[in-house]
């Protein structure tokens, strides 16, 4: 293109011919501007360029992303002749189509780890697919990386509240102690936490199958008071059953209503485009305005106060100790966190539902599920209604156990709650159990000391905050890496399961 140090117009004239000819490049000339070209034959300049020079290794990443079918073809069509010339061509593409078309073999890469090496010549897109879902089948149950940050994080907040109630004027270690009594010392103490984890244990869960089936549910709060509502209203309106069957029937309409509450959300996502987290949020304001209307209209019954009537003593959940609410729901959930671990697990059902988000923390529609012959629609919708179940079961219990009937300034949070303990327990229904029980010593811990001393109990909502920050860390766990004890360590008691 140049002599003696000087550009040679013509040869750069017939050298961008020849490229222009070569690749397909439709443009008028040469002297046009390259962005006032399509972006197909924008890619396709990009391409001339980069295999004018001959290389002997030649890496595509996505070469045919936002490129129309007929230039998709040319360009597939330089790669294959590129290969066939005998030099080396890395393609990486999220299309398993064009992998399939093009590559000699193919690498399924998960977290930066090939997973597996197939011929593409000796599989199906179904085949792919799985290789593809299996990823998600692999996920770690122990991470000593993850312990490492929580306790780090739990350090650093310790030392955190010790400073906040040194400035504040308080002995931090009497505190301590305070707080440490109120969470798990004593009888009442310990089922009162039991009792604060009941519904953060169904809202942790409910969380966890909407996220992994690539729904984002912030509406888990709206199907509480729909649930709890209902519940109330069977409470009292059926009068002629015996106790299991009217605890039974509550329970279950508890369910049904909160479930139902999140069908609309699941449609309008599906079918419509519409985000759910929008919708949910909505939900949520539409949920407390319908039931203070039904608290304050058909279902009043107190001239004074708007709320239901009391539930009868048939629809009343167990409430075991005379000192304490804790009742026979905090057994509810612990079943359901199994159920829902093993149906998940174990089950052909849960792997359809797991199918429908891609990875852990799932995107609908999935990439793998339409491979494996599973439609994501129906994983997303099912999902969406089971973890409006949940939210519904864990209003239910509320009134059922504990509040006896529904009243207007009923305040139910844990559902936001229940999104981050979800994320603490790595979004593993076990793993949300015991993150559950965790938030609510820390919960009940903070309503001990606010009763015992002048320290406001939002000190707690402060430090949790704090706490979550560090357990999110994903970079800082990642950058433990470099330390060579933390790899022996973490290889160690990491378990995986397939």
């Amino acid at each position: 293109l140049s002599k003696g140090g000087i550009i040679s117009m013509k040869n750069v004239v017939d050298h961008s011919n020849n490229l222009r000819e070569k690749f397909d490049i439709r443009t008028p000339g040469v002297f046009v501007r390259t962005g006032s070209l399509s972006g197909g034959n924008q890619q396709k300049v990009v391409i001339a360029r980069e295999l004018s020079e001959d290389p002997l290794l030649t890496i595509a990443s996505q070469p045919t992303r936002g490129v129309d079918i007929g230039n998709i073809e040319a360009i597939h069509k330089q790669l294959v002749e590129i290969r066939d010339s005998g030099k080396a061509v890395l393609l990486v593409s999220a299309e398993l189509d064009e992998v399939m078309s093009v590559a000699d073999r193919v690498a399924v890469i998960y977290e930066g780890e090939i997973v597996e090496w197939v011929n593409p010549k000796d599989v199906d897109q179904q085949q792919m697919g799985i290789y593809g879902w299996n990823k998600g089948l692999i996920m770690e149950k122990f991470s000593f990386k993850d312990v490492l940050i929580l306790f780090a994080g739990t350090i650093i907040t310790i030392g955190i509240a010790w400073v906040l109630l040194t400035v504040t004027g308080f002995v931090p270690r009497e505190i301590g102690k305070l707080f440490f009594e109120g969470a798990v010392v004593g009888q009442r103490n310990i089922l009162n936490t039991l009792n604060i984890a009941t519904p953060y244990i169904l809202t942790s869960i409910a969380t966890v199958v909407s996220f992994r089936v690539g729904m984002f549910n912030i509406g888990i709060n709206g199907s509480m008071y729909i649930g709890g509502l209902y519940a109330a209203w069977a409470g009292y309106k059926f009068t002629s059953l015996g106790h299991i069957p009217h605890v039974s029937l509550c329970i279950a309409i508890a369910i049904i209503t909160g479930s139902l509450w999140m069908l609309l959300p699941a449609l309008l996502k599906v079918y419509a485009g519409v985000s759910e987290i929008i919708s949910t949020i909505i939900l949520n304001f539409v949920a407390v305005l319908f039931v203070s209307y039904m608290a304050n209209g058909p279902f009043r019954a107190d001239p004074i106060a708007p709320a239901t009537p009391r539930i009868l003593e048939t629809a009343e959940l167990k409430q075991y100790f005379p000192n304490s609410q804790f009742n026979s729901g905090f057994f509810i959930a612990v079943i359901i966190a199994f159920l829902t671990y093993f149906i998940l697990k174990k089950t052909t059902f849960g792997y359809e539902l797991r199918s429908g988000g891609d990875g852990l923390v799932g995107f609908y529609p999935s990439r793998y599920s339409s491979y494996l012959g599973i439609p994501s629609d129906r994983s997303a919708i099912t999902g969406m209604l089971i973890s409006g179940g949940l939210g519904g079961l864990a209003g239910g219990i509320e009134i059922l156990g504990n509040a006896r009937y529904f009243y207007q300034e009923l305040l139910f949070n844990q559902g936001f709650d229940g999104i981050l303990i979800a994320i603490v327990g790595k979004l593993e229904p076990i793993g949300g159990l015991i993150a559950s029980l965790f938030w609510s010593a820390l919960r009940n811990g903070g309503l001990f000391v606010d009763y015992k001393t002048e320290v406001s109990r939002e000190i707690v909502v402060i430090l949790l905050s704090i706490l979550i920050f560090f357990v999110s860390a994903q970079k800082l766990v990642s950058s433990l890496e470099r330390f060579k004890f933390v790899r022996k360590l973490d290889a160690f008691f990491t378990r995986k399961i397939k």
